[in-house]
């Protein structure tokens, strides 16, 4: 059976309470290796993780923006590339078409 997939926020909220506990218990756990040093190690993974996310998260924010203004921007063309067409094909003899890119099938 597949185990089920733990978001980022939630591995890092279990982390967060680990670091806790941990730091809470040091001297107890220094017996069994989670010392001062695995503890120090696992908070600047934690934030290296956190920094990392956080860069992600915005680095999608501005994907999101940038799509919405490429299909914006796309739209424009496609409009005027249309009228242009139909302007061509209003204009023109289909035999003179091609030299304009349109294809007489479209």
């Amino acid at each position: 059976m597949k185990k089920p997939t733990i978001s980022y926020a939630e591995k890092l909220d279990d982390i967060r309470l680990m670091i806790e506990c941990v730091d809470n218990h040091i001297p107890a756990l220094d017996s069994i290796g989670l010392t001062a040093d695995y503890l120090k190690r696992l908070k600047e993974a934690k934030l290296k993780v956190e920094k990392t996310k956080h860069r992600r998260e915005h680095l999608e924010a501005q994907k999101r923006v940038a799509t919405a203004q490429l299909q914006e921007q796309m739209q424009t063309l496609d409009n005027l590339y249309i009228w242009g067409r139909k302007t061509i094909k209003n204009n023109f003899p289909q035999a003179h078409w091609i030299g304009f890119g349109i294809d007489a099938k479209h």
